[in-house]
């Protein structure tokens, strides 16, 4: 019988993903997490593999919207107003019905879409930090309809 003289294979890191893969992995290990979808699996693959949770996070619900009675040049109008009192415009485009700031630390996005003649849908959605911020975005659409009402 031969021994078994085969020398166990080497590791290396050759990419970004895979040293991002070990770092997410390694206090995940001694918290108790390291199966397999997230220790072994990112060390197979060479891959980051983020937690469920964390992915959640990022890919959560960032906006708040509404459908509201007003036409579409008018509710523009008033959202650019209160965005500008929140925070700085980085872009607008009336003719697309966009509106990108900074508000309250958060990178603000406005996109309006005619419903009909006097109805338009307003979506606001805020992240900062790559976090998704839904209560500054309801924040801002309760100021932009209650600066319609007035």
């Amino acid at each position: 019988m031969k021994p078994n003289l085969r020398r166990p294979k080497n590791y290396f890191i050759t990419s970004a993903q895979q040293l991002a893969a070990l770092i997410l992995s390694e206090p995940l290990k001694h918290a108790g997490i390291k199966g397999a979808a997230i220790y072994g699996v990112s060390l197979l693959t060479g891959v980051a593999i983020l937690p469920v949770a964390v992915v959640a996070t990022f890919a959560g619900k960032d906006n708040a919207q509404q459908d509201i009675n007003a036409p579409i040049d008018h509710l523009y109008e008033i959202s650019l107003e209160v965005l500008k009192r929140k925070g700085k415009i980085t872009k607008e485009q009336k003719s697309g019905g966009l509106i990108e700031a900074v508000a309250e630390g958060a990178n603000v996005n406005s996109k309006l879409k005619s419903v009909s003649a006097n109805t338009a849908h307003i979506t606001i959605s805020a992240r900062k930090y790559m976090l998704p911020k839904p209560e500054i975005a309801s924040g801002i659409l309760y100021q932009v309809s209650e600066q319609l009402q007035k």
